[in-house]
C-alpha cells in the first residue's frame, strides 16, 4: 500500500510538472508568435504597395472614376500609392500625376499585344522589381474600407496570392480580372528574375489564338494563368468571400457597400441606396437569403435579386420597378 501511495505522488507530481512546461511553452509560443506579428506589420511598412487601374478610351464615367478613386485612396489607402496605366490625352493624364498617381503611358508601347490590351495593364505591377505588394481594381468600381480590411489581412497571411469576391453578382472564376493582387514571395512564382508577366501573356496568345483587345479575354487569360501557373505556388493564396475567408470588421463604408461596385450605371453616377457598412458575418447572413441592393438609374429606382446559391452571373439578374411607397 506504501508505495503505491508513493507511486500515486510521484505520478500527480509528475503530471503537475508536466501542466506547468506546457502552460510555458504556450506562453513562449505566443509570446514568439506575438513578436512575429508585430514583426510582420513593422515588415509591412516598408513595402511598396500599388493599387493599379488601367485607364483607356475616352468615356466620363473611367476617368471620373479614376478621379474618385485616388481622392478616396487618399483617404482609404495613404500608405500605398495609386498607378494608373493610360493612353488617354495629356491633360487628363497630368491631372491624375497632380492629384498623386503614378501615371505609366502606355501610348507608345512598343509591343502591340500589350498596347493594345488594355485591361491587361492594370496587372503590370507584378513584372515591377520595385513592386511589393500590389492590387488591380476597375476604375468604375471604387476602392472602399472593405478593400482596406481585405488588403490589411491578406498582407498579415504571408500569402502571395489576394483573390476577392464580395457579391453574389461576381461570376465564380479562378481569379476575377479587377479583384485580385500579388505579394512577391520567397515561394512564389519569380516575376523579376524567371518569366515576366509579358512572357505568359504572350504564351497564352500563342497557345490559344486569342489576343489581348478581344472581349473579355483578360478573364480568359486570367484562368489559362491560374490552372497553369498560379494555383500550384508554393507561396499559398488568400481568398476572400463565399470560397474563402470572410472580410475582418471594418467601419461604415462611403461611396459603396461592397468590393468591386460600380458606381455608375453608363456616363452617369450611380448613387447606391442604402448605403451601410457590412461586417465580417455579411456572407453567413447572404448564404441564407436572397441579396438585395437598391441601384439608382437614369430616373428609376430599380431592385435586383440574386440567389447566392444560383450560378449568379449577369444573365440572371433579374432587374423589376421598386414602388415608390417603399423607399426609405
Amino acid at each position: 500500500m506504501g508505495n503505491e501511495e508513493e507511486l500515486r505522488k510521484e505520478l500527480a507530481a509528475a503530471r503537475e510538472l508536466i501542466e506547468k512546461m506546457q502552460q510555458r511553452l504556450n506562453s513562449l509560443s505566443e509570446s514568439e508568435a506575438n513578436k512575429q506579428i508585430d514583426k510582420d506589420k513593422e515588415d509591412t511598412k516598408s513595402l511598396k504597395k500599388v493599387i493599379s487601374f488601367s485607364l483607356y478610351g475616352d468615356k466620363a464615367c473611367y476617368q471620373v472614376g479614376a478621379i474618385v478613386n485616388l481622392l478616396e485612396a487618399r483617404r482609404i489607402f495613404p500608405d500605398w500609392t495609386c498607378r494608373v496605366y493610360t493612353n488617354v490625352a495629356p491633360e487628363v493624364s497630368k491631372l491624375l500625376s497632380y492629384m498623386g498617381a503614378e501615371v505609366i503611358d502606355m501610348a507608345n508601347e512598343p509591343d502591340e499585344l500589350i498596347r493594345k490590351g488594355g485591361m491587361f495593364w492594370r496587372f503590370l505591377p507584378i513584372d515591377d522589381p520595385e513592386v511589393d505588394v500590389f492590387f488591380c481594381r476597375d476604375t468604375d468600381c471604387v476602392v472602399c474600407e472593405r478593400d482596406r480590411s481585405a488588403a490589411d489581412n491578406f498582407l498579415a497571411s504571408g500569402k502571395e496570392w489576394f483573390i476577392v469576391r464580395d457579391h453574389p453578382g461576381h461570376k465564380v472564376v479562378p481569379i476575377p480580372g479587377g479583384m485580385w493582387g500579388h505579394r512577391k514571395h520567397k515561394d512564389g512564382l519569380d516575376f523579376i528574375n524567371g518569366k515576366s508577366l509579358r512572357d505568359y501573356i504572350k504564351k497564352w496568345s500563342e497557345e490559344s489564338g486569342k489576343k489581348t483587345w478581344g472581349f473579355n479575354n483578360d478573364q480568359r487569360f486570367l484562368k489559362w494563368f491560374y490552372e497553369c501557373y498560379a494555383k500550384r505556388s508554393l507561396g499559398g493564396i488568400a481568398r476572400y468571400g463565399p470560397q474563402g475567408m470572410l472580410i475582418p470588421p471594418h467601419g461604415d463604408t462611403y461611396l459603396t457597400y461592397h468590393i468591386g461596385a460600380r458606381m455608375f450605371r453608363g456616363n452617369k453616377f450611380n448613387a447606391v441606396l442604402p448605403r451601410r457598412g457590412y461586417t465580417a458575418d455579411w456572407w453567413r447572413q447572404v448564404r441564407s437569403q436572397k441579396w438585395r441592393f437598391y441601384s439608382q438609374g437614369d430616373d428609376m429606382l430599380g431592385l435586383i435579386d440574386y440567389n447566392i446559391f444560383g450560378s449568379a452571373n449577369s444573365d440572371e439578374m433579374h432587374p423589376r420597378r421598386r414602388p415608390e411607397s417603399n423607399e426609405k
